[in-house]
């Protein structure tokens, strides 16, 4: 042990046994820097949905202490773990023996690991001895989601005064990531980069407002050209005292308007007959319409639950509960249900659009 004492001038370290050695601060500050190095930072962050459990984290730790024993004047002078919970609880361990003992009894979800290691080296070429340090983060927030999606991550910080040396504990921890790193489906990634594409984020909603502006327009004016025919076709079966009664009965009902067609109808069963069915099909029409416009969100939505179905939710396997969490996982993840649910979806968007076609085709034969 030692205490330090520091004056303007002079920077004193003293031994427990009372021996001094006096140093001015430049001195001092050269010491400290020596020892703690001039540190730069190499890391490592993946998006990649995980499952690790209490032996990845062991092999970290082993991967680690293969590359020290292969090198000469380091001490792995510190290694922790830190467990974050669900309840907003943290436990933390020391060294390898404590994880090899290591018993979590609650019923609780793990949502994070910090594992920390702490080095102490003198490398060939430098003359003083350094430390390195090296923080791994799994991060595992089940409940939690940022734009639908699970939020989890994992990150690698090294912190070290050497690159070359940073380099290889990066090459070889990010082998083992890539090992309980879950990658994500061909979907996913499709999906990702069609909706990252401002124009087709900008196209996309452009065409469905115009397919809808286009659509609405022709089948009010197709419907009311509909209603006047049909009020024609029922005037001409009328009995008229004669050819002029006839022409006049039939001017009279093209030129009134629909709210005087209605007035019209209040007065004759037939004719309100003749409206009330018109108005029917310019409903089924306009409905036909706001399904289409439904259909892009549709789609989306399928899209995202085929996504969720494939993909693989992050787990931090430490305890029994979430081994059994994970496995309730996987079995709700059911086929025949995945498999329903598409052709339901398949089958309304595409009878949605059959419907529009037809109407639209027989519009334009009309």
């Amino acid at each position: 042990m030692y205490t330090i004492t520091m004056n303007t001038d002079v920077v004193e370290l003293k031994t427990i046994n009372e021996v001094g050695l006096p140093l001015d601060p430049e001195t001092f500050s050269r010491v400290i820097l020596d020892f703690l190095g001039r540190k730069e930072n190499l890391s490592y962050k993946s998006h990649d949905n995980f499952i690790i459990n209490l032996e990845d984290i062991s092999q970290f730790n082993h991967i680690l202490n293969s590359k020290i024993s292969y090198q000469k004047n380091i001490i792995l002078e510190h290694f922790s773990i830190n467990f974050g919970y669900s309840d907003g609880t943290f436990r933390e361990i020391n060294g390898s023996e404590a994880l090899s003992k290591f018993l979590e009894t609650r019923s609780i979800d793990t949502t994070s690991i910090n594992l920390n290691w702490k080095i102490i080296i003198k490398f060939d070429h430098s003359p003083t001895i350094e430390t390195q340090e090296i923080d791994l983060l799994f991060i595992s927030s089940i409940e939690k989601k940022i734009n639908d999606e699970d939020f989890s991550y994992i990150e690698l910080s090294i912190n070290h005064t050497n690159q070359s040396w940073a380099l290889d504990i990066l090459s070889a921890f990010k082998d083992k990531i890539n090992e309980i790193a879950i990658k994500p489906s061909i979907l996913k990634e499709k999906y990702n980069k069609i909706t990252d594409n401002l124009f087709f984020a900008t196209i996309v909603p452009m065409f469905f407002i115009v397919l809808g502006l286009g659509l609405t327009i022709p089948v009010a004016q197709n419907e009311t050209q509909r209603l006047r025919q049909d009020l024609v076709q029922y005037n001409l079966k009328q009995n008229y005292k004669d050819d002029l009664s006839k022409v006049v009965g039939l001017l009279n009902i093209t030129t009134l308007e629909r709210s005087e067609l209605k007035e019209l109808g209040t007065k004759n069963k037939e004719i309100e007959k003749i409206i009330e069915k018109n108005q029917k099909n310019v409903a089924l029409h306009l409905t036909l319409i706001v399904l289409l416009f439904i259909i892009p969100f549709v789609v989306r939505k399928y899209i995202k639950y085929s996504i969720n179905y494939f993909n693989h939710k992050s787990f931090i396997l430490v305890n029994n509960y979430s081994q059994r969490k994970l496995q309730k996982y996987k079995d709700d993840k059911s086929k025949i249900t995945y498999i329903g649910f598409t052709v339901f979806v398949t089958s309304i968007t595409f009878s949605i659009l059959a419907s529009v076609i037809f109407k639209v085709l027989d519009a334009l034969v009309f």
